[in-house]
């Protein structure tokens, strides 16, 4: 498996952080027009999430480019794929080699913060 013989550490964004975080019903409400961001969004959202998306590639892309501190946490551990359906475990342990978000910031300030960053009227060049 990928996960498990990849050279360096991973941090993952977990299932339990991006469960919580539903961005995009604040977007899709402003009157922001030409946006792929917002249509994707109005398209997701009419088709059964009126409350936003949970937003685990968002956390993922936000602790890349700003780093994890002071959003989260981290905690030191062991992932494991479990079988070919893509159940896994995660084993906390200093000697792990991956690390995995621990909220620090509730879901409600995250989702605020990430979905700042799309409220913008996209403009012709």
């Amino acid at each position: 498996m990928v996960a498990e013989s990849w050279p360096t550490e991973i941090l993952f964004s977990g299932f339990e952080i991006g469960n919580k975080i539903f961005t995009g019903k604040r977007l899709v409400e402003q009157p922001i027009e030409g946006s792929p961001v917002k249509d994707a969004y109005a398209l997701c959202l009419a088709e059964g999430d009126p409350n936003g998306r949970m937003s685990w590639d968002l956390t993922a892309v936000w602790v890349a480019i700003k780093g994890y501190a002071p959003y989260y946490e981290v905690e030191r551990g062991t992932f494991r794929i479990l079988n070919d359906k893509g159940e896994n475990s995660w084993t906390p342990g200093e000697m792990g080699k991956d690390l995995r978000l621990v909220e620090k910031v509730p879901p409600e300030e995250m989702a605020r913060l990430l979905e700042n960053c799309m409220m913008y009227q996209p403009v012709s060049k």
